[in-house]
């Protein structure tokens, strides 16, 4: 996605995320359940879905706060947070490891 412009959609399921780039960086994201950084953690806990990018002008959305680096880095840390706590929803241990 690297200088990519338009948006992600992706379905599994039921469940359903869009998450919009500009020059490559995300700008905004929901999902059914969440929106911004919380529907980019959602996103992450999937382990099978399809999707389509639609380039063009972004679809305008709730904001992620920061560039597509640190967001990634975030993402993941909240996932190993909420395996270490056992939070409800998150992946078992050896699912959540790459």
């Amino acid at each position: 996605m690297a200088e990519l412009t338009g948006t992600l959609r992706a379905r599994s399921g039921p469940r359903v995320t869009s998450v919009s780039f500009l020059g490559g960086e995300g700008v905004a994201a929901d999902s059914l359940d969440a929106e911004g950084l919380d529907a980019l953690v959602e996103f992450a806990h999937w382990t099978d879905g399809r999707f389509e990018f639609y380039s063009g002008e972004p679809i305008h959305g709730p904001a992620v706060p920061g560039p597509f680096d640190w967001l990634l880095l975030e993402v993941c840390h909240r996932l190993d947070q909420m395996v270490r706590l056992e939070i409800p929803g998150a992946l078992p241990l050896q699912a959540a490891a790459v």
